[in-house]
């Protein structure tokens, strides 16, 4: 008997191929195959086969296609067949390895890789053909067809374009270099951001005499990857490009890589810590200062525990999994690990502003999954430890494409944390505590609502509109975090719910991170909101609710039966791979009985397929009263430019901020009377309250969170100096720095050093562009919201400035003390060649320089 998924899911009996029954049978059996030999807990198997959530009644359609299993492989007549064994609490499928076509793969892969290494590519050639011949198609294509996307799947099929690259390598080295042409091109389409492939297609093609195509394949991949991901190639590929240009590049090519190379080392050392992070510096940036969340993992012997480092190995091998997939859920970046001890980290790349309050559910999952996975087997346990602070991000001087560097303090904290954690624990430093031990809202729903009449009219207005025309109407609310958009909802909907009973007002909110989706389900939450299912309900409760509203819908009477299905598997999440379809026919068909707004958040964060849905909803209402509202960042349009426009009953309102006599009454409750920061009986001096107005610049959540840092303080007078910037804003500021493209952000930090003489021949002089490049990355700036045009012009070029004061010093702190200092000087000396009339900002230049070369003679 052989079992193959390298393809669709086939078991054959000799040459019998054997029937394998139902989905959720072969999505049981496929996941024992790819953990074949081990231990596989029941709760894995039934997250497994329902990946959006089980039914009640799973454990018992686990066990009963876990029956049929065994007895389809009791049929077969070989000797010593796979046996299937319940090892409570979960089951391990027993069987010769030599039986499964992804594990023969595996091994002949090494071998090739091997050979390889050891000089042979002949050999090598020969045996990873044999590996790549086993593939029939992706794996399980017939399970992932119906909705599975298991990590097991995308890492076998990225061991095959591994595979791939390693046969490519053994081939060129044998001269086979037009051979190899058609099938690279395939899969350079395929995977237009790969590296290895596009270097490996551009020697074939340059020792093919096509020197030509190989420059133009460079010129689209490095386009590619700035417009996607604002990467430069990475070193080796930039070297290739160099020798073709320069005719000389050897028979096999460049600084060939290596096979199965992967990197991400770490490296741990005192007093401060240095860790690589796997992900490549944007060329030209200089080193960058960031906040960061690093979540450090152990699995060890307990104490006094004699423990075979047999079992200590698998366990940590079996670790390693369990961290990649639950950290990548939570939108972490796994760093790497030495000896005993992972570490991940959130926040490098890429900053979101909620960091910290993401790094410590995802330890606590690891923590969990390894307990529940059963990874800690007798005498083994497992610890994490999270802190928070500032580190240095800091790029390879020589080798662009070497993951950046982090060094700080925050990784010494997390170490001591580790080693001094009790056995499941996830111990956080200070910091950590102090960012995720208060509720993310706290004063913001009692302050109160203003500057927003307009807007929650409009919004009103347009449910008369759509109710009046018996139309689908889209009305999108755009604005940068924190400027209210969640708020004029809340209100609206609350305005509905008390003025116009006749309509009901569903709200649902884009999951930020897969593991988010586990408790905010989008389908669910529309299609619960749309049948009256009251909060909190219980599963009986919800399927009345979904009886009741089935049968209302307009239609056939035996349609009730089938569109009860589609919502019971847009709640539980077991239905097909895209439920929208079912839930837009479900809520149009609501819309038609009853007037319905649908209300979703956050969808800059939302997938094409969503988008689409919302959009396919409205075009679909055409003759019922139905209003989507939809909630997003500005980013929306970058990467939709025409949404919301050009379309019938569509239309698109910005939240601009508030003005300072709104932020004025949002804070005045807040620092006035019971308030701490108080500096006088009955209500904030107006010194303090101005200079708070003045630096929030009209965003209400930022003026909430400096007044809750004052108030939360002390209880004496409120400080005269510089406030510190509470955690929320400076995590948000961080965020939309890092939406940026790191040639637009580094633009935006050099503007940040120049301060009021911001122009592009300014930001050239601090060497990161081109005068031409800096003016079109001004312009963008420009529209992105983070710089305004300045009348007066700086050495006759048009200037900028910063719209908003804490953005400039959220990007200027983005710099290391010794790069603020030389681009400082840079600065003194560009305004004394080109602004000769501006000798003061020349002055106030150097002085900042030697300030921060010299703090404790400028203290």
């Amino acid at each position: 008997m052989r079992f193959s998924v390298l393809g669709e899911l086939t078991v054959l009996d000799d040459a019998r191929q054997v029937p394998l029954g139902g989905i959720k049978q072969r999505a049981t059996l496929a996941f024992l195959l790819l953990h074949d030999n081990a231990f596989v807990p029941a709760s894995a198997l039934i997250r497994a086969v329902w990946p959006k959530g089980a039914p009640p009644t799973a454990r018992k359609m686990l066990h009963n296609a876990v029956s049929r299993i065994r007895a389809t492989l009791s049929e077969t007549g070989v000797e010593d067949p796979p046996r299937l064994i319940t090892h409570a609490p979960g089951y391990l499928l027993h069987t010769d390895r030599g039986r499964i076509d992804l594990a023969t793969f595996a091994a002949l892969a090494d071998r090739g890789r091997a050979e390889l290494l050891a000089g042979d590519p002949l050999r090598a050639s020969r045996t990873l053909h044999e590996a790549l011949g086993l593939w029939r198609g992706p794996v399980l294509a017939d399970l992932v067809e119906r909705g599975i996307s298991w990590p097991e799947i995308t890492t076998a099929q990225r061991a095959r374009t591994d595979a791939l690259e390693d046969c490519v390598e053994a081939d060129l080295a044998c001269g086979r270099h037009a051979e190899v042409v058609a099938e690279l091109e395939q899969a350079v389409e395929a995977e237009p951001l790969r590296e290895r492939l596009c270097g490996q297609l551009m020697r074939a093609l340059y020792h093919c005499g096509r020197q030509a195509d190989a420059l133009g394949l460079y010129r689209r991949t490095r386009a590619a990857l700035i417009d996607r991901l604002g990467l430069e190639p990475g070193g080796e590929l930039q070297e290739l490009h160099r020798a073709i240009l320069n005719h000389d590049l050897g028979p096999h090519g460049v600084a060939a890589s290596r096979p199965g190379d992967s990197g991400g080392a770490v490296v741990l050392r005192g007093p401060e810590p240095v860790a690589a992070v796997p992900a490549r510096r944007a060329a030209g940036h200089d080193p960058e200062v960031k906040q960061v969340t690093a979540v450090f993992l152990a699995v060890r012997p307990a104490a006094g525990a004699d423990v075979d480092p047999d079992q200590v190995d698998r366990a940590r091998r079996r670790s390693d999994d369990v961290l990649a997939r639950e950290v990548a859920r939570w939108g972490g970046t796994v760093a790497g690990a030495l000896g005993p001890v992972w570490l991940a980290v959130f926040g490098v790349p890429r900053a979101r502003d909620d960091d910290a309050r993401r790094a410590v559910p995802a330890a606590r999952a690891v923590v969990d999954r390894l307990r529940a996975d059963g990874v800690l087997t007798a005498g083994l346990e497992a610890v994490a430890a999270v802190a928070t602070g500032e580190v240095l991000v800091r790029p390879h001087p020589d080798r662009p494409d070497d993951p950046p560097r982090i060094s700080g303090g925050v990784l010494d904290t997390g170490l001591r944390l580790l080693l001094s954690a009790a056995p499941g624990e996830v111990a956080r430093c200070a910091a950590t505590e102090r960012i995720t031990g208060r509720p993310e809202g706290g004063p913001v729903a009692r302050t109160p609502f203003v500057g927003r009449d307009h807007e929650l009219g409009m919004l009103l207005g347009q449910v008369d509109e759509a109710v009046r025309c018996a139309r689908g109407h889209l009305t999108t609310v755009l604005g940068d975090v924190g400027i209210g958009k969640s708020r004029l909802v809340r209100e609206f909907a609350d305005a509905l719910a008390s003025a116009r009973r006749d309509v009901r007002c569903v709200v649902g909110r884009v999951p930020a991170w897969p593991a988010e989706a586990t408790r905010c389900s989008l389908p669910a939450d529309l299609v619960l909101g749309a049948a009256g299912v009251p909060p909190g309900a219980d599963a009986d409760e919800v399927e009345r609710a979904l009886r009741r509203a089935a049968a209302r819908l307009p239609g056939p009477g035996d349609r009730a039966a089938a569109v009860l299905d589609d919502l019971r598997a847009a709640v539980d999440g077991g239905g097909p791979p895209d439920p929208w379809p079912s839930v837009r026919r479900f809520l149009t068909g609501i819309a038609a009985g009853r007037p319905l707004v649908v209300v979703v958040e956050d969808a800059h964060r939302a997938a094409e397929p969503v988008l689409g849905f919302l959009s396919d909803l409205v075009e679909d209402a055409a003759r019922v009263p139905l209003l989507v509202v939809v909630t997003a960042r500005p980013e929306l349009h970058e990467r939709r430019p025409g949404w919301g426009g050009g379309k019938p009953h569509t239309c698109t309102t910005t939240l601009e901020p508030l003005a300072d006599a709104d932020i004025a009454t949002v804070l005045d409750p807040l620092l006035g009377p019971g308030g701490a920061a108080r500096p006088t009986a009955d209500r904030a001096a107006p010194p303090t309250r101005d200079r708070l107005v003045a630096l929030v610049g009209g965003n209400p959540l930022f003026a909430v969170e400096y007044a809750r840092a004052l108030r939360g303080a002390s209880g004496g007078p409120v400080p005269t100096g510089p406030w510190p910037v509470p955690h929320r804003v400076r995590a948000a500021l961080a965020a939309r720095l890092d939406d940026l493209g790191a040639p637009v952000k580094a633009v935006l930090l050099d503007a940040a050093v120049l301060g009021d003489a911001v122009c592009d021949e300014a930001v050239a002089a601090l060497g990161g562009c081109t005068a031409e490049e800096a003016a079109r990355r001004l312009a963008q700036l420009e529209r992105r919201g983070f710089l305004r045009g300045r009348r007066r012009a700086v050495a006759g070029r048009p200037a900028y400035a910063f719209r908003h004061p804490l953005e400039r010093e959220a990007a200027y702190l983005r710099l290391p003390r010794s790069v603020r200092v030389r681009k400082h000087r840079l600065a003194a000396a560009w305004l004394d060649d080109a602004a000769r009339d501006l000798p003061d900002l020349s002055a106030d230049h150097r002085r900042l320089a030697a300030a921060l070369e010299h703090p404790s003679a400028a203290a």
